[in-house]
């Protein structure tokens, strides 16, 4: 899926302010159609994923939310910590589903070895990966 990042760029805190507008290729269109994603949107999908069994809403937040996450990384990839902070951590703990597929995709190869490479450098990173996995896995 090709995707075009442009999203504001942010710092390592506890707070960003969002939201960020993700413009992604629609991955079904030849015509290289664009579609916004704000973070708010993001947030959304995640409460659908989380209420419903509905296989669309969680494959629609599984893909939007995957190609969000990469877009902020790729904007700032030295400040972007998934786990430090906050507003993303939901989004990635969700994401870490994904692990749990047979199915080889470009975008979670890539998605793997960020998380590999935060995990290796960033504490906190790793000590929120931990208790979110945690919990993760007690729903």
């Amino acid at each position: 899926m090709a995707t075009e990042f442009t999203t504001t760029l942010f710092s390592h805190s506890n707070s960003i302010d969002f939201p960020n507008t993700t413009h992604l290729l629609s991955p079904s269109s030849t015509n290289e159609e664009y579609i916004q994603v704000t973070h708010d949107e993001i947030l959304s999908l995640l409460r659908l994923r989380k209420e419903s069994a509905n296989k669309q809403s969680a494959e629609e937040f599984f893909n939007k939310g995957l190609a969000y996450l990469l877009s902020l990384r790729n904007e700032n990839p030295v400040e972007c910590h998934f786990f430090c902070n906050k507003e993303l951590s939901e989004i990635a703990t969700e994401m870490l589903h994904l692990f749990g597929l047979q199915v080889p995709d470009e975008s979670f190869e890539v998605f793997k070895k960020i998380l590999k490479g935060m995990l290796e450098k960033c504490l906190e990173c790793v000590k929120n990966y931990h208790k979110n996995k945690r919990e993760l896995l007690e729903r």
